[in-house]
């Protein structure tokens, strides 16, 4: 986890392709489960 965010620890992050994100998003959402993503778009 990105340390401004300040929650080492407490997640996992998990760097992915946009659609793998989006699937796992989905799938999160299906099973109502908490999930946290963090989208970013270099210009």
């Amino acid at each position: 986890m990105p340390p401004a965010y300040g929650l080492d620890g407490e997640y996992e992050l998990i760097a992915s392709s946009t659609a793998a994100m989006l699937t796992e998003l989905k799938s999160a959402s299906e099973k109502q489960e908490d999930i946290a993503v963090i989208n970013a778009r270099n210009a």
